[in-house]
């Protein structure tokens, strides 16, 4: 660990710095989870994945929520990048 600007140590990816930054800013991710009960979703994600019953010692599936989560994130980030290159090109 290295000394950081205030004297106190530094962490190494200051990940603390990192989430109270994200969270002044209006981390999208809580705002999300704030809106959305992912919960909901946990059983038919479930069920369309069809996961093997894991009885010839498969890895442990990812969540399914989490995946969702990822892929919504995505999908929302992809809209809001064309969303912005479009109103460049107007400019």
């Amino acid at each position: 660990m290295t000394e950081g600007a205030d004297g106190g140590t530094a962490e190494f990816f200051a990940l603390d710095e990192r989430y109270r930054a994200l969270s002044e800013r209006g981390d999208p991710l809580v705002r999300l989870a704030s809106l959305i009960n992912f919960e909901v979703f946990r059983a038919p994600l479930a069920a369309a994945l069809r996961y093997s019953d894991r009885s010839r010692g498969a890895v442990p599936p990812y969540n399914p929520v989490l995946i969702f989560k990822t892929l919504l994130r995505q999908a929302l980030s992809s809209i809001a990048t064309r969303f912005f290159r479009s109103r460049r090109r107007m400019a």
